[in-house]
């Protein structure tokens, strides 16, 4: 079984057996497995991304959040692994571009996602929503970054010398971000 590990601490190194003499040889050093922080991927998923995301400081001190971007879903956990939320692309229609690797940031409390050529937001409540379509024909746009007001993003130019074109696109997430 394939396993993801989004924390620097998954593995510990463990003490070797007393009376062992490790004098003269390379390292035999065993670590053991912290499960706590695992995700299971399924048959064929690959991961392809992982974002931290900063929560404000609150009588809790200082909090994280993580958007692990797979080829067949996403997830929004907590620093200590605890899922918030997920969203599995098979709901997408993969019919136009079935073979598209999603692109995603991070936008305040919600995970901007660039699907071939559609913009979703996700918020941490697990909703869904479509924001805008990026039409270029047969072609994938690559999200590069976010901000409140416009999407900056990759897309095909045609041009052989210069293959691809940055675009800056304005879209309000107001309704995203309330």
């Amino acid at each position: 079984s394939r396993i993801l590990s989004v924390s620097k601490n998954t593995f510990r190194k463990t003490e070797p057996l007393s009376g062992q003499d490790n004098r003269g040889k390379m390292s035999d050093d065993t670590f053991e497995m912290d499960t706590s922080s695992i995700m299971p991927l399924r048959g064929s998923e690959k991961a392809i991304d992982v974002r931290w995301q900063r929560l404000p400081t609150g009588s809790r001190g200082e909090q994280y959040l993580a958007a692990i971007l797979t080829t067949e879903r996403l997830y929004i956990v907590r620093d200590v692994f605890e899922p918030i939320a997920r969203f599995d692309f098979h709901t997408l229609d993969r019919s136009v571009l079935p073979f598209v690797v999603p692109t995603m940031s991070w936008l305040g409390p919600a995970v901007i996602i660039m699907f071939g050529q559609y913009l979703y937001a996700i918020t941490l409540d697990g909703r869904s929503d479509f924001i805008a379509g990026m039409s270029y024909g047969e072609n994938a746009c690559v999200l590069s970054g976010v901000l409140p007001d416009r999407i900056l993003y990759v897309r095909p130019s045609g041009n052989k010398e210069f293959p691809a074109t940055v675009v800056c696109r304005p879209i309000g997430f107001v309704s995203v971000l309330v």
